[in-house]
């Protein structure tokens, strides 16, 4: 059993894949992330969802919960958490922007127009395209995997929205919740 604990890095994703690939079928992973950054993940999800790996989730948080979803089994403990907050970047130091809040990513944008001495009307442009995309790929992937509308998603990232197991199982993020007992036993694996 392999504990992924700490945050979701395209470096710390490509060393897990890594390890995946070398126990094929047999490998089981135990989340414990607070999240972290999710762009690499359409370029690593084929290959990790291909590793056949069996997930568990502890205590999983934005980008974590994609990691999650990748696993051809999910699980959680009983007590396991899953926490949804909008999407962010960083916009400047103290001020994170989520792409879920397009109202106030406007905002934003009005207020370095008004602050600029020159436009920057293309790198705007290129900022909100990208905020939009990533957005649509978390929404998109989370609704696939589960089988639920990407608008239910949305709303529990704009809620932040933090659910227990067994509401992940009724959300289709894990497929069922196992015992103290169940999970001894991978680790035996």
């Amino acid at each position: 059993m392999t504990k992924f604990e700490g945050e979701i890095s395209g470096y710390r994703i490509e060393k897990l894949l890594e390890q995946l690939q070398r126990n094929y079928g047999s490998a089981c992973v135990m989340i414990d992330s607070p999240g972290g950054t999710f762009n690499f993940f359409s370029r690593l999800a084929p290959a990790l969802a291909r590793s056949g790996f069996v997930s568990i989730g502890e205590r999983v948080a934005s980008a974590a919960i994609v990691l999650q979803l990748l696993g051809r089994e999910r699980l959680a403990l009983p007590e396991s958490t899953y926490f949804f907050h909008e999407v962010r970047t960083i916009f400047r130091p103290g001020l994170e922007v989520t792409i879920c809040d397009v109202e106030h990513a406007l905002e934003i944008e009005e207020e370095m127009a008004r602050q600029s001495k020159r436009p920057q009307q293309e790198f705007l442009k290129q900022w909100h395209d990208q905020l939009r995309r990533g957005q649509e790929w978390m929404l998109d992937f989370m609704s696939k995997q589960t089988g639920l509308p990407s608008s239910l998603f949305l709303n529990l990232m704009r809620g932040n929205a933090t659910l227990s197991a067994r509401e992940a199982v009724q959300y289709g993020i894990v497929h069922r919740v196992i015992s103290e007992e169940e999970l001894i036993a991978l680790y035996r694996r």
